[in-house]
């Protein structure tokens, strides 16, 4: 066999090529490694986010998302700082023996390596493996160094092709003279794979099966044979068609036995595409060198089946548990999408996966305001279109009660006295899908009533999804009826009002009104009560609302004869409104715990919002930081009527 020689100039892009050669290796011993050490960084993160999700279900207030999102960016920020820093440490220095002019020279009796300042000579033996790139040539010395030259750099009439067959034949022949030379009773060593190292050109057509085991192996973050990532049609479509048919049969399940395809939601599968396509398309563009887009396609579509599911399962979780399953979802299409570029083209392109993630979540979050609560495919025709005429009846006859039934209960109270003041108390619970809000007012009539001794002067006005027969409907227009009447049945000028009011609220200061029997959906705003309160004609006015944000109405109803106590200030959200709960918070705080107990009004409210910011605190959320406004003559009064002890200060 001839033998040739080869001078070549290396640069950094030479050690950064070798630097991936490397890399490629070592993920190779990896993955031919035991199960465990395979295993291993998957079974740790695994047991991290065992950990953090056993902490948020038994601490709740323990884990804040925003939180937990900045320790994962600035965890990334640390790693991609340790790997940058550590790359500069490896690298070669500009005399050392890697950059600069190297002349090699290969003949069967060994490797003669020429520099400037050296020369050196190896024998084959000394070569483990020999693999190559359409760049570059690398004789292994050893699991991470290797004599590298370029493949421009070979004789004219020599291909690389020529050039390895020579090189792995002057091994060879090494290999063998040396084994005859050997004792007999040694054993051969088994020759390295020489396999050239996976580059970025389009591969032969793997079958749809050979694809699919290689996703397989991308999705369980092992490395996989580029040449079986050519993103057949065939796969690409059959991937799409089971995505689609669990998102489909998923979906299904959130409804009754009589749901019908909703076809007008198809285009919910339109957009889905086209985002998909979207993604492959940036992925392609920002890849280095740029892959087909066949290829960042199938890269795509990779676990769509697997992250509809889970998609479906983490919406079924609670808000903590949803972020924190969203950012092991995301974080994991990162790496496989990452492990799949990395084999396509034998480099790192963190760039591609970051800009391409960065896409991905500017979409979902342009997709929340198109489908709020999720692309829906179903609905339920009984409860949009084919109510029966039995149920059309119920509600007219629920519509029709209203006023009435205000009427009729405003009659039963007793009117007021001229001589001795006395307490009225009207509750309004606005939001009837959670049966929170009525079950407060509940507790807020029994409360007030013990401490003010009402006497049956009391009046509910309740939207519950339970219950639409025992109390009158709320709305605006039935508020408005309750106090002009009340205002009529009671003493205007010496009585006093305690309004209870509990919803959702919002920071225009407004008031959730949902009563679907009665297709009540109209908020209550703060300038609709206050006009409704001045028609009644009541002078004295105790208002508490509990709700979000429900110190924007503080403004629009302070007086010196109004006292207002809010759950929460203008900019912040209250808490505890959530179904399965008796009271709220603020409820809980003011109404069952301080209010029974406390010498006035102002007392009870103060010891209610040290309880909450306490709560709060231990919980770790934002402060719902309750609000008041305290009218003097309000509270002189009521100091008269049962002997509070006065304040010396009006205001909040």
């Amino acid at each position: 066999m001839e033998s040739f020689s080869v001078t070549s100039d290396l640069a950094r892009e030479d050690w950064n090529a070798l630097m991936r050669a490397v890399h490629l290796r070592m993920q190779e011993r990896m993955r031919r490694g035991s199960l465990l050490v395979r295993w291993a960084p998957l079974l740790v993160a695994v047991a991290v986010m065992a950990g953090i999700c056993f902490t948020a279900y038994w601490w709740p207030g323990a884990i804040q998302v925003e939180s937990l999102v900045l320790g994962f960016l600035l965890m990334l920020a640390f790693m991609a700082f340790i790997a940058a820093h550590g790359r500069r440490a490896q690298a070669p220095a500009d005399d050392g023996s890697f950059y600069g002019r190297t002349e090699f020279r290969f003949a069967p009796e060994g490797i003669s390596i020429s520099r400037e300042r050296s020369n050196a000579h190896s024998s084959w033996a000394l070569v483990r493996e020999i693999s190559y790139t359409p760049a570059h040539v690398y004789l292994w010395i050893d699991n991470l160094a290797a004599y590298t030259f370029r493949v421009a750099d070979l004789p004219a009439a020599l291909t690389v092709d020529e050039a390895v067959a020579r090189l792995r034949a002057f091994k060879a022949a090494s290999s063998a003279t040396a084994a005859a030379a050997a004792p007999a009773d040694d054993a051969a060593m088994p020759a390295a794979s020489d396999a050239p190292i996976p580059v970025a050109a389009l591969p032969p057509r793997p079958t749809v099966w050979q694809e699919l085991k290689a996703l397989l192996r991308l999705e369980m973050l092992r490395g996989a044979d580029p040449a079986h990532l050519f993103g057949r049609d065939a796969t690409i479509l059959m991937l799409g068609a089971l995505a689609l048919v669990a998102w489909i049969g998923l979906d299904r399940l959130d409804y009754g036995p009589d749901a019908e395809i909703m076809w007008f939601g198809l285009s919910a599968i339109g957009t889905s595409v086209s985002m998909t396509l979207l993604l492959a398309w940036v992925l392609s563009r920002l890849s280095s060198p740029q892959l087909p887009m066949r290829r960042t396609l199938l890269l795509t579509v990779a676990g769509s089946p697997l992250v509809v599911v889970i998609g479906w399962l983490i919406t079924h979780t609670s808000p903590s548990m949803y972020y924190m399953a969203l950012i092991v979802l995301v974080t994991w299409l990162a790496f496989l999408v990452h492990s799949g570029l990395r084999a396509m083209t034998g480099r790192s392109q963190w760039r591609a996966v970051g800009g391409t993630t960065a896409t991905f979540l500017l979409l979902v979050y342009l997709s929340a305001w198109f489908f709020p609560g999720g692309p829906d495919l179903w609905y339920e025709p009984d409860s949009d279109y084919d109510t029966s005429s039995a149920e059309f009846e119920q509600r007219e006859k629920l519509q029709f009660e209203q006023a009435p039934r205000i009427d009729a209960a405003l009659a039963r109270l007793p009117a007021g006295d001229p001589a001795q003041a006395a307490m009225y108390f009207v509750g309004f619970a606005g939001y009837g899908q959670q049966r929170v809000f009525a079950e407060e007012i509940g507790t807020a009539a029994r409360v007030v009533g013990e401490k003010y001794s009402l006497g049956g002067r009391e009046l509910r006005l309740i939207n519950d999804q339970r219950d639409e027969t025992t109390w009158p409907a709320a709305s605006g227009t039935a508020l408005r009826h309750a106090l002009v009447g009340l205002g009529q049945r009671m003493n205007r000028d010496n009585d006093v009002l305690f309004l209870a009011l509990s919803s959702h609220g919002g920071e225009d200061a407004t008031l959730s009104v949902m009563n679907d029997s009665l297709s009540l959906w109209r908020d209550l705003d703060a300038t609709e009560l206050r006009a409704m309160l001045q028609e009644s004609g009541i002078r004295w006015r105790v208002i508490v609302i509990s709700a979000c944000h429900a110190g924007s109405f503080i403004d629009s109803l302070a007086d010196e004869n109004t006292i207002v106590l809010t759950a929460a200030a203008k900019q912040n959200t209250s808490f505890g409104c959530s179904d399965d709960r008796d009271l709220t918070y603020f409820g809980e705080a003011f109404y069952r715990d301080a209010l029974p107990k406390a010498a006035s009004l102002r007392e009870a409210f103060e010891q209610a919002r040290v309880a909450i910011a306490a709560r709060e605190k231990k919980e770790g959320v934002d402060e719902s930081d309750p609000q008041a406004y305290f009218g003097a003559a309000l509270e002189a009064k009521l100091a008269q009527m049962s002997g509070e002890p006065v304040a010396s200060a009006q205001g909040r």
